[in-house]
């Protein structure tokens, strides 16, 4: 995803917000923090790029 490239961070409300997933944007979440330097952190849901 380009604004995780750009930004280095993404929540859960971005996703939902950018219209990449608006009506299971957890689910969107899930498959990028699988992806290899990505790390997350669940309270707020967000996501890291390293």
């Amino acid at each position: 995803m380009e604004t995780l490239e750009k930004h280095k961070e993404l929540t859960m409300s971005e996703v939902r917000d950018l219209g990449y997933s608006e009506f299971n944007p957890a689910y969107v979440v899930a498959i990028l923090a699988s992806l290899p330097g990505v790390t997350h952190s669940l309270g707020p849901i967000i996501l890291k790029l390293s």
